[in-house]
């Protein structure tokens, strides 16, 4: 942003090879869990001045895997703008190529900068109760990240008798499933909805032994409010002979509103053994 941070979300792995690589990036996958609590902190003097943004909380800018949620309580917001508040971002478009966030012909974004959850759990940090997310869809329709409606799974756009199925009818909406409750800010590039609506992170993990080899994303996540949300997974983060080695772990991180069903559809066979796990 140009200024200065107060808190970057947390990047959760093993190590991450520093000081051979980058301190602020992400050399591994990132681990099946985490969450980090802020509570009981002041965030003071964010605001714009001498041409800087400064932000009280920021998605990580290094961090394309994937990053876990914060959840926050007795906070103190004092002589700082709502929008210096907390900052999202969009995707790097840097890491959509075959050695990155794609292979197998398939480039599209991951989902480090998409796929971001804080709550605030008691009104203390936003002024009530609410679920702030990443605006998933942002960028829908944009073939330089390779995210729209021609990534959508084959399987989730025909019927089991082989018809084609009208998505728009069906699925009319993009990005993290939400209600009216919601309304984007733009300053944050994220949602911000009232209390009312419960939203975590779930994790989806092939557990087969293939996990590195064989691409099945990107996952559509469809819920039965008409939302379709893509998910591509961590980037390549292996070496072999100085390049990368076309593997991608097959570990996908959505964020699900409570009280809605969801189809998850695979760009490929699905994993015969998935394991869930709800953050």
């Amino acid at each position: 942003t140009g200024g200065r941070v107060g808190i970057v979300f947390p990047t959760v792995s093993r190590n991450n090879y520093m000081p051979i690589r980058s301190w602020t990036g992400i050399g591994v996958y990132p681990c099946l869990s985490g969450l980090m609590l802020i509570t009981n902190t002041t965030l003071a003097f964010f605001n714009d001045a001498c041409n800087r943004h400064d932000i009280g909380i920021q998605v990580s800018q290094k961090n394309d895997d994937g990053q876990f949620p914060i959840m926050t309580s007795s906070m103190f917001v004092y002589n700082s703008s709502q929008n210096n508040i907390i900052f999202n971002g969009l995707p790097n478009l840097g890491v959509v190529n075959p050695s990155r966030c794609g292979v197998d012909l398939v480039d599209m974004d991951c989902d480090g900068l998409k796929k971001d959850l804080i709550t605030d759990t008691d009104g203390s940090l936003f002024g009530q109760p609410s679920s702030i997310f990443s605006d998933s869809e942002a960028l829908w329709g944009s073939q330089q990240h390779g995210i729209g409606d021609f990534r959508i799974p084959r399987v989730a756009l025909t019927s089991l008798t082989g018809l084609q199925i009208n998505i728009n009818l069906t699925h009319p909406y993009r990005g993290i499933s939400r209600t009216n409750s919601c309304s984007l800010r733009p300053a944050w590039g994220m949602y911000m909805c009232n209390f009312n609506t419960d939203y975590r992170m779930l994790i989806i993990e092939s557990m087969d032994s293939d996990t590195e080899k064989r691409r099945v994303s990107p996952v559509a996540v469809m819920s039965t409010s008409g939302y379709i949300d893509l998910i591509n997974g961590p980037q390549d983060q292996t070496i072999c002979n100085g390049y990368s080695c076309q593997k991608r772990i097959s570990t996908f991180m959505s964020i699900v509103q409570s009280g809605q069903t969801y189809e998850i559809y695979f760009s490929s066979t699905p994993p015969k053994y998935l394991r869930f796990r709800l953050l």
